[in-house]
């Protein structure tokens, strides 16, 4: 029996994180409870080094869906590059979050690069995706 999910299954999970995320969160560490994020690094738990407002909605703010262009076919949400972000507590940021911050709920995390980053400084995002691939 051949596997398939048809791209309207996944683009209500990709819907449901564009319609919810509102905050982007720099992180030091991977986060894996919303206390994670809520937090700057240094208090309780924290793992936050910064956040900056997302626009949410797909199409309409900082996310867009569309077909996946990473190979493996399905669908993907692209989330749009942010720019000047201000960096709240000094850390080594390697980890990025999407945050539904209304229901305190994490949601995707992402991997990057580790850098070290300090207070009061800036940093730059480049546009990322999450991928919801064709079964195999």
């Amino acid at each position: 029996m051949a596997k398939s999910s048809p791209d309207w299954v996944k683009d209500a999970k990709l819907e449901a994180i564009a319609d919810n995320c509102d905050k982007l969160v720099l992180c030091e560490g991977e986060p894996s409870t919303y206390s994670h994020v809520s937090n700057n690094k240094g208090v309780s738990d924290g793992k936050r080094l910064g956040t900056v407002d997302l626009a949410t909605g797909a199409g309409g703010g900082d996310y867009t869906i569309a077909d996946n262009d990473g190979g493996g076919g399905g669908r993907m949400l692209t989330v749009g590059a942010q720019t000047g972000l201000t960096v709240d507590v000094n850390g080594d940021w390697d980890h990025v979050a999407l945050v539904d911050s209304v229901n305190s709920r994490l949601g995707p995390v992402t991997t990057k690069t580790s850098q070290a980053i300090t207070t009061s400084g800036t940093v730059d995002i480049a546009a990322f995706a999450i991928r919801d691939k064709d079964p195999t």
